[in-house]
């Protein structure tokens, strides 16, 4: 016999059984049609629709100010009617690069019914920023509360908010309601005006204040009486008018001149020389444990210890980064009346 190699040997597959038919598949049931949103009613009062099928949003850049004139508006070179130079000073601080801009104002002059600094910033949004418009409240509901005192006796001062929208925004953003809330007829135009935004399907209260000066329990009095008096303004009509401004909300920016300053030589802190000195170096970290607001809202402790006496769940931007000076935030009190512009790069 002759002989072969295992390669040349046929492999031959056994013949498999037979298999029983399969049955043959269900055809598959049709999706059932798609329903249109449906309208509904959100926590504002506001008719909505949902729609699983939203395209993906781009995010929404949002830029906060807060300015206090602290003088006349009329003898402030830089907020001139129509002079260039107030446009420059707005150019120094606002971006021209975001969607939604709020700014809030602390002892605004009554000259031109007070509105000269937010025309001014309202013409630089329009010609150097991203073609803005100014919102304005619904149903002449109120963007200022106003108050004698603080060197006003004959005419009064006030604490107002504005805000714009890109061009981009036109349908998305838009002033919910807004209420103001004083302090008291002995505080002057000190209290808090808030703004209820809808920016998409979010909600954004934006609070600008002016609080009480050398007295830091007048304003840990004061931040609770103004929690209540802006839960009761910006209810909605026919609530009980006892809205808890904490929980109304998807955010919640509160800004304005909060007064809380370092802590004097006398009571543990610095000196304003030192504070200068610091500051020209470019650091803030050694002032930070000095901050009045730094140790209301209780932050030596560690995050979940802390009890705060003020301000109870925000945050603070950041006072210091790693970064250049212009990203850093920097403390805007004008200690010294009348000293001049400061040299660049401070600013106040």
């Amino acid at each position: 016999m002759e002989a072969r190699t295992s390669a040349e040997w046929e492999v031959v597959e056994p013949e498999p059984e037979p298999r029983p038919p399969a049955e043959p598949e269900p055809e598959p049931e049709p999706e059932p049609p798609q329903s249109p949103p449906q309208p509904f009613v959100d926590a504002l009062g506001m008719m909505r629709t949902s729609s699983s099928a939203e395209a993906p949003r781009p995010p929404v850049r949002i830029w906060v100010g807060s300015w206090n004139t602290a003088v006349s508006e009329d003898k402030c070179p830089d907020l001139t009617p129509g002079g260039s130079t107030s446009l420059d000073t707005f150019a120094r601080f606002v971006p021209t690069d975001c969607d939604v801009y709020i700014m809030g104002l602390q002892e605004g002059s009554p000259e031109n019914d007070g509105d000269r600094f937010f025309s001014q910033l309202d013409r630089f949004l329009r010609e150097r920023g991203p073609a803005c418009t100014r919102l304005r409240p619904p149903g002449g509901q109120p963007d200022r509360i106003f108050g004698r005192g603080d060197g006003s006796f004959i005419n009064p001062k006030f604490t107002g908010i504005a805000a714009w929208r890109s061009e981009r925004m036109r349908s998305a953003v838009e002033i919910v309601r807004t209420a103001g809330a004083s302090a008291g007829v002995s505080e002057g135009s000190k209290g808090a005006i808030g703004m209820v935004l809808r920016v998409h399907d979010t909600t954004l209260l934006a609070i600008n204040c002016h609080l009480a000066k050398h007295d830091v329990e007048r304003r840990r009095e004061q931040y609770g009486l103004l929690c209540r008096m802006l839960g009761e303004g910006l209810a909605l009509p026919g609530s009980a008018g006892t809205g808890d401004i904490h929980s109304q909300y998807h955010h919640i920016i509160w800004f304005g001149d909060m007064n809380y300053p370092v802590q004097k030589e006398t009571k543990g802190g610095c000196t304003s020389e030192q504070a200068v000195d610091v500051l020209r170096m470019g650091e803030l970290k050694p002032l930070y444990h000095f901050d009045e607001l730094y140790q209301d809202l209780d932050l030596m402790e560690e995050e979940d210890q802390r009890k705060p006496k003020a301000f109870c769940g925000f945050s603070e931007p950041p006072k210091w980064t790693d970064g250049p000076m212009p990203t850093r935030f920097f403390p805007t009190y004008k200690k010294d009346p009348k000293r001049g512009a400061p040299p660049a790069p401070f600013l106040c």
